[in-house]
């Protein structure tokens, strides 16, 4: 997963724990907090890479071995989306694409992307 250490990440992170699944997080906390998913971190079904969508590497060892990828990483703020558009769309997009293509090479079976209400 994508933003785990975020509002709605570490909520989902929360409920696939109690359902009994291994979860691996990829988050860079740019706007997610450690707090929200420490809880997890000596369970042992909870796995944390501390990178960026942006680096394939990151990506790829977050993805190595998973079933299905949640797709909640992304810069949701439209004041920051005027001041560095840059910024948000490497993010964004590039982070995305990534995530996509290392995806499809490790045949992830299901890709979750959520949007955010900053697309209205």
């Amino acid at each position: 997963m994508t933003g785990g250490a975020g509002f709605i990440g570490s909520h989902l992170v929360d409920r696939l724990m109690k359902e009994g699944y291994e979860v691996v997080v990829l988050d860079n906390f740019f706007s997610g907090n450690i707090e929200n998913i420490k809880h997890h971190l000596e369970s042992g079904m909870f796995y944390l890479v501390k990178g960026d969508v942006r680096s394939s590497d990151n990506v790829k060892e977050a993805i190595r071995n998973v079933d299905a990828v949640f797709h909640l990483a992304a810069i949701v703020s439209v004041p920051l989306s005027i001041e560095n558009p840059l910024l948000v769309n490497d993010v964004n997009v590039r982070g995305t694409l990534n995530l996509l293509e290392a995806s499809l090479k490790a045949d992830v079976k299901r890709f979750i992307y959520a949007s955010s209400c900053a697309v209205y």
